[in-house]
């Protein structure tokens, strides 16, 4: 099988990544109003993960596209881009996919020399199906 080019990004103490083809930039510093950082995007509306967003200052906004257009994903440092392989990426099952209250969290890549990471599916990912939103 193939290799699959991803972006990656530490969150909380966790991996996750996006398809590198459906990140169209990388900037410093935020330039469109629809923005939300990933840990609003990814973390429970719990009050715990609400203090600990306080914290949180994204060092990069990478570029994504949804049906409405243009938008930024704010993440921490740690943003690394690599391949894996193909066979190293397995979807999550549907009964979890379900009920999981993570938006667009699709899979899992695995790798024996590798941390695993969870994988995002950039489509299903919207500054409209956070919580929150960042005005930063």
């Amino acid at each position: 099988m193939g290799q699959v080019a991803l972006v990656s990004f530490s969150l909380m103490g966790a991996r996750y990544a996006l398809e590198a083809r459906r990140v169209l930039r990388m900037d410093a510093h935020a330039s469109l109003e629809r923005r939300v950082s990933a840990a609003e995007l990814l973390t429970s509306a719990t009050p715990a993960a609400s203090r600990s967003l306080l914290s949180y200052l994204p060092a990069r906004w990478l570029t994504l596209r949804d049906g409405e257009g243009f938008w930024q994903l704010g993440v921490e440092g740690g943003v690394q881009f690599d391949r894996w392989p193909a066979e190293a990426l397995l979807p999550l099952p549907p009964l979890v996919i379900a009920r999981c209250q993570h938006p667009g969290l699709r899979g899992v890549a695995l790798d024996a020399d590798r941390p695993a990471m969870w994988l995002l599916d950039a489509q299903q990912l919207s500054p409209n199906s956070s919580v929150l939103t960042t005005k930063s």
